[in-house]
């Protein structure tokens, strides 16, 4: 049941490539995010115009050719990619293979309720949509190290794999050793993918904003990162999220919306905005402030260590619930103390599911124990 066990045909590429491109896929569209999509439009395409290297004016070309049976990335499929690349942050990047364990595991990382036929099928379509899109990006990339503008037709993944015990039922019988391979031009890329980076916002609420808030958070993030203001034109920038409704006005609308519901839920990298003319030409800007605030607070103060308690103790009660094992909490407690807390739950959920689907032979509290050892050593800790 190791990953590392499973046979990878794709070779790994140098590592010392890794940070080649400058690739940032929060600066541009991968998935149409409203449910009405225009009906005259198939391939999902962004150009715009740049001041680039040494003042000089740079025009990009990007677009999205959909999936030929499937279609275009929808809004779903954008906020598995993002689960996706937690995973690989979480995995520290360690290679081209992102390890997601099941289906199930990724619809419990993104909240969803909904456990049923649907569901699975939603989340398939969207893996098999982001191995299957192709994206044709002129002028979209920097080489560093050639000090050039680069063109490139390239996929995102290669190809994804599950594991199932029962071949006439996969969908309830899965083994959590699923992983889906990343291309060699996305991995050359990792290091500054702002997708990747949204840092200060937990996953649980990213997964709270609407579509369009989500898209717009990446983007925030990475402009707003170092910065206390960014300014954009407004009408470049919708088409940038995508917002694909016909009219300006109605899209500045749906922009309004999304910075306002952002800066509702508290999201740490927006403020405040506001719109206005564009001194140079028609149209307007929008104008994005952050506060930078930096507050540090001491770190071993009588409250910080009642919450550590409190988390560690939350930790080892949903251990206890999945397992059933009163008899082992000075072990789960050791795990809780030593474990990264998002791999702890994979455990949890890999378990939880083995126990629904009737596929635990010993106890739960011996098939836990199993997993969150082989998890904890994958991320260098000896239990």
């Amino acid at each position: 049941m190791n990953p590392s066990n499973i046979d990878q045909t794709a070779p790994e590429p140098d590592l010392n490539e890794r940070s080649k491109y400058e690739m940032s896929l929060a600066e541009f569209p991968l998935a149409f995010l409203s449910k009405r999509v225009p009906s005259d439009t198939k391939v999902l395409v962004y150009e715009d115009e740049i001041v680039g290297k040494g003042g000089k004016k740079v025009k990009r070309h990007w677009e999205i050719m959909p999936h030929p049976t499937l279609g275009s990335p929808t809004a779903s499929t954008s906020s598995t990619l993002f689960e996706l690349f937690q995973l690989w942050s979480e995995q520290q990047f360690a290679s081209r293979d992102i390890h997601f364990g099941s289906i199930y595991e990724l619809i419990q990382r993104k909240g969803l309720k909904e456990d049923d036929g649907e569901t699975y099928k939603r989340i398939r379509d969207d893996l098999d949509r982001l191995v299957g899109i192709v994206i044709k990006a002129t002028n979209a990339f920097w080489d560093n190290k050639l000090k050039a503008y680069v063109s490139m037709t390239f996929h995102l993944f290669e190809s994804y794999k599950t594991y199932s015990a029962d071949a006439d039922h996969p969908e309830q019988r899965t083994l959590p050793l699923a992983h889906i391979t990343v291309s060699p031009t996305l991995w050359q890329s990792v290091s500054s993918n702002a997708i990747i980076a949204l840092q200060n916002v937990p996953r649980e609420a990213f997964h709270r904003y609407t579509p369009t808030e989500q898209r717009l958070a990446l983007y925030l993030a990475k402009m707003l990162h170092k910065k206390p203001e960014h300014r954009r034109n407004a009408d470049t920038l919708t088409s940038q999220i995508p917002i694909t409704a016909k009219l300006y006005k109605k899209r500045k609308q749906i922009l309004s919306r999304a910075c306002d519901g952002l800066i509702a839920k508290k999201f740490p990298y927006l403020s405040s905005y506001r719109y206005e003319g564009n001194r140079r030409g028609s149209g307007e800007n929008i104008i994005f402030t952050r506060k930078m605030k930096q507050v540090q607070r001491p770190s071993s103060t009588k409250e910080d260590r009642s919450d550590d308690e409190a988390k560690l103790d939350l930790l080892v009660s949903d251990i206890l619930e999945v397992t059933g094992d009163p008899h082992s909490r000075n072990f789960y407690t050791l795990v809780a103390k030593k474990v990264r807390e998002q791999t702890v739950y994979r455990a949890i959920a890999a378990t939880r599911q083995a126990h629904l689907q009737g596929d635990i032979k010993t106890s739960r509290g011996r098939y836990f124990t199993a997993i969150i050892k082989q998890l904890a050593a994958e991320d260098g800790v000896e239990l």
